[in-house]
């Protein structure tokens, strides 16, 4: 029997995926690709299991996504997601790691105030018998600094995905899935072009 298991981890996970590739990696949290492009985000990775064995590299991915814009405070924002569910995965290559976050082509020194909710249904391709995870993760930054919080994952059956669709607010409150992993504050220091190294 396939089940998923989702990890939220303070591991840098940016030099396994495709979004990582040629980034300068200054914490396991912020990245920088040439003077530009600021990537402030969190690390996770799922397994599949088939009685007690490994068979991630076996399977393609389902990945749906939604985002937000977060009042200062709670999960509880106004209005309209900014970016309704959608396909995560349109290369149809299996993306079992991730590093979803916030990204800027200002300088941290010229960041707002802003939190951004990002929420995630996550599945078997092709095997919606074995149901779905669901988790959030919140990305927090002002002038010169930023904050990850990831939550725990939660398994739901795939139809609950199809009532989420129908839904008007995000389910991260609702969910009850604690905070796994939080950077706290972070102060972002980041480099000229001229030193920045893929790392």
């Amino acid at each position: 029997m396939l089940t998923l298991e989702y990890t939220p981890t303070k591991d840098d996970q940016s030099s396994r995926t495709v979004k990582g590739q040629g980034r300068t990696r200054l914490s396991p949290f912020f990245s920088q690709y040439k003077s530009n492009s600021f990537m402030v985000h969190g690390n996770s990775y799922v397994t599949i299991w088939d009685d007690g064995r490994d068979v991630t590299e076996q399977y393609g991915t389902w990945r749906r996504w939604r985002l937000w814009t977060l009042p200062e405070v709670g999960l509880n924002p106004s209005g309209h997601p900014d970016w309704d569910w959608n396909d995560d995965n349109l290369s149809k290559i299996p993306n079992w790691r991730d590093t979803p976050g916030f990204q800027s082509e200002a300088g941290p020194d010229k960041w707002g105030t802003q939190r951004t909710l990002l929420e995630f249904v996550i599945a078997i391709e092709g095997h919606p018998e074995a149901g779905t995870i669901y988790f959030f993760v919140v990305t927090s930054v002002k002038p010169g600094q930023y904050r990850v919080e990831m939550s725990a994952g939660k398994d739901i059956p795939f139809a609950k995905y199809k009532e989420l669709v129908k839904s008007k607010q995000p389910w991260a409150q609702a969910s009850g899935c604690p905070i796994k992993v939080d950077s706290l504050w972070l102060t972002a220091r980041w480099l000229p072009a001229e030193e920045l190294v893929p790392k």
